[in-house]
């Protein structure tokens, strides 16, 4: 191997790491669909924290 090979695939290393990952995709509720259940506000906190959502929107 040569050292320009090396070196040049050592600078390119991080841009091919960076287009390979994705971002997450957020999840959310929206509690107006579920607002005649009854819960109160820390409640829906929790059951949406049960369901693995990252955004709640009262």
């Amino acid at each position: 191997m040569l050292r320009r090979t090396f070196t040049a695939g050592l600078a390119s290393a991080p841009m091919a790491m960076m287009a390979s990952s994705t971002p997450a995709a957020k999840i959310g509720i929206d509690l107006f669909s579920v607002r005649s259940s009854g819960f109160n506000a820390f409640e829906f906190l929790d059951h949406s924290a049960s369901l693995g959502a990252q955004l709640v929107h009262f």
